[in-house]
Formats: structure tokens, sequence, C-alpha cells
């Protein structure tokens, strides 16, 4: 109960009088050692029921169970989306903080792989937690492939709740990003399809870490339909609003046509948040201010982009 109300007035701000007895849920949360041997599920368990989810969308209790298996089998990101899906906010960030010190500390019992410039490796935790560890610095002034625009991109994803981007955390100067399983690579007519409704979390993302390297290997697609974003590191690079939006166009890249309805719950989690509550929050995951402004600079231009199509605003 003691460990429970620290980690909650320490990561939520709230205040102690107003605690009751910690949820099951959130014993479990706090309780499962991710250190010792994960539970074995039987094989496909996790594709089957991830399949079944678009009938179970309002089931809380459905949601919760699925939750604590994710826990119990250690895969902690599916858990902390699981558990925001089944309107558990508080049990999804307590598990996020633990996740992320976990990253930050636990032994690496194996370290393997190696591919391209980003210098990724592919790491196994005590416990059978996975990641994927970047170390390569940015060029000069350009932050492509670099460690920190990974970070940040995860930070902002968390912040606005889009639910795509694994937890990512910095180690010693490096970007761990937690595994996520049981995974399908993105459309390989990606350029030709373009941005659809269903990936509209996607193209806010894009746009707003100027992503300058979607391609089908670095986004995938989980049973269900839910989209991850991974390979968030050649981002933040140079170009601005306008500048990306043609580029976006030059690559065929660019959403043609409404991608979310006016008033829609997604819209309002990025245009309708307080400005002054935003920049307080992503400066204390320290995103840098450039970053931080671009995006409250240019909510606009995404909200008519969102809402009509790439089309409309590029000449």
């Amino acid at each position: 109960m003691i460990l429970w109300m620290v980690l909650c007035i320490l990561t939520l701000g709230m205040d102690a009088s107003s605690f009751n007895t910690p949820s099951a849920t959130e014993r479990a949360v706090l309780n499962e050692d991710l250190s010792k041997d994960p539970a074995a599920f039987a094989t496909d368990y996790f594709v089957k029921m991830e399949s079944a989810l678009p009938a179970h969308l309002g089931d809380t209790s459905f949601l919760t169970s699925l939750a604590l298996d994710y826990l119990r089998a250690h895969r902690i990101q599916e858990a902390i989306w699981t558990l925001r899906r089944a309107d558990k906010p508080v049990e999804a960030h307590l598990l996020s903080v633990r996740l992320k010190e976990y990253l930050r500390q636990a032994p690496i019992l194996e370290s393997r792989g190696h591919h391209g410039k980003a210098a990724a490796k592919f790491v196994t935790f005590a416990g059978g937690v996975q990641a994927v560890v970047k170390s390569k610095s940015g060029d000069g002034a350009n932050i492509f492939n670099n460690p920190r625009a990974e970070i940040w991109a995860y930070e902002l994803d968390d912040v606005l709740n889009l639910d795509i981007v694994p937890v990512t955390v910095n180690r010693d100067g490096m970007s761990v990003q937690v595994l996520v399983f049981d995974v399908t690579e993105g459309d390989r007519d990606f350029r030709g399809q373009r941005y659809t409704f269903n990936r509209a979390s996607l193209y806010i993302l894009d746009f707003l870490i100027r992503n300058m390297d979607r391609s089908p290997t670095n986004w995938m697609v989980r049973p269900g339909g839910h989209v991850v974003a991974i390979d968030n590191g050649i981002s933040y690079g140079g170009k601005q609003g306008q500048e990306w939006l043609q580029w976006g166009k030059n690559f065929g890249i660019e959403a043609t046509n409404p991608l979310v309805a006016l008033g829609s719950p997604l819209l309002e989690k990025i245009i309708g948040k307080n400005d002054t509550a935003i920049r307080a929050a992503l400066m204390a995951r320290d995103v840098p201010a450039d970053v931080i402004d671009f995006y409250l600079n240019n909510r606009g231009i995404l909200e008519r982009l969102l809402t009509t199509g790439c089309q409309a605003l590029i000449l």
C-alpha cells in the first residue's frame, strides 16, 4: 500500500488523501517480479486474443484479464496498451514507470544482431523482457539516426496518448525500446496506398516528428490492426511543416483524404490540450524546446491536414 501511494504521488502528482486500498490489478502491476521467468502461455494464445479484441473493446473485464496475462508473460508494452484500452490509466502509468526503470537498470543477459547505420542491437534482460538498443550519434546539426530522436518520439507519443510508439528510454546515451511481439511488417505498398484512416495516429506522429524514414519495415501491425511505430531515429532533421508536406507529396506518402472527423476523440488528443500543460509535461521529459515549439506552432496545420487531407495545403 505504501509503495503504491508513493509511486502514484511521485509519478502522477496525486494527493495522498485521495487514495483507497489499491485494486487487485494495481497490486498485480506492482508485485510482478520482472526479473523472474515469465509465465508460459499456449502458442498463438495472444494472437487469438488480440484478433478477438474488436468484439470486446467495451468489455473491461476481458481487457483487464488480457492485460494481466500479458503482464505475467512479461510482455509489458502490450500490457500497458491493453490497460489503457480497459480504462485503467493509473495501472497503465504505474506499469510504464516500472518498465522504464527496468530498461534503464536491469542486467542484460544477451546481446545479438547488428544492422545498418543505426547500430541496432537486440538485447534480452533478466526475466525475458527484450528490447532494441541504438547507439549511433547524430550528424552535426541534423539529428539523423540519433537515439535521442527515438526517445523524443516516444515521449511525444506518450504525452499525446497516441499509443503507437513502444516505451523508449535513455540508458547510458543509448536508446532502449521494448520489443513488441506478434507483429507483421506494414504494407509493402505503403507509398502507393499512403496514409489511410486507420493510420491517422501514424500520420500525426510522423508530421510532428518530421519523420523522413517511414517505410514498410519501420511500422508494424499487431493482430486486430493496432499500428506500432518503430525506427523513429531519422526525425527532427530540419524539414519544417510545409516543407515536410511537400517532401511527403514527392515521395507519395501524403494523406489525400480526410483521416479524422471534426470533434473526434483522436483529434481532441492533439488539438484540445492546454499549451502550458503540454509544454511543462514535455520539458519534464527533457524534450528540447524547438521540438515542443514545432508541435505547439503547427497544431492548426495538423488539424486541417487531418480533417481535409494534405492536398488542400500543398500547392
